[in-house]
């Protein structure tokens, strides 16, 4: 399973994510966006609603954050959407390097990696296209063949040096 880390929080990033997750579901790759888990869109309606109490929109948050770990625990693999620096996609990555779950940068916007995310990913990719064959790689070979594939395929201006 592919986790899918970005920002979804305007139309732009929404409009990156639903292309992702559309591409995903094209090409059959099983994955998991927190724009689309039942917490995550749970919270986000009762942000919008001044009625609803604190103590429940707190639920709702642990419950989101409780989702995120569960599913990042699981992925062979991160997708994360640098564009913007959105901090909790870089909590993302650091999380899942942590864990030792390969990450791939991705940007819409022509965003280069810092050290700190580079040193963390194994592989950068830059526009639809360039995304979109990496996605159609990964549905056709073995996961033992993946991350070798996409390492080869990366943008070498993702690169820090």
């Amino acid at each position: 399973m592919i986790y899918l880390a970005g920002p979804f929080f305007n139309e732009v990033e929404a409009s990156n994510m639903e292309f992702l997750e559309q591409t995903c579901d094209k090409l059959d790759i099983r994955y998991f966006s927190p724009r689309k888990g039942e917490n995550s869109k749970q919270f986000g309606k009762a942000m919008r609603d001044p009625g609803i109490a604190r103590s429940v929109k707190e639920e709702l948050a642990e419950g989101v954050f409780r989702d995120n770990v569960e599913y990042i625990t699981e992925s062979q693999i991160i997708l994360a959407v640098i564009d913007g620096r959105d901090t909790g996609t870089m909590w993302e990555i650091g999380y899942a390097f942590a864990l030792e779950v390969p990450v791939v940068t991705i940007t819409f916007q022509d965003f280069g990696l810092n050290i700190m995310i580079g040193k963390c990913s194994h592989g950068h990719f830059r526009g639809k296209e360039s995304i979109e064959t990496m996605l159609s790689t990964i549905a056709i070979l073995p996961a033992a063949d993946t991350l070798s594939q996409i390492e080869s395929m990366s943008d070498p201006k993702g690169d820090m040096i």
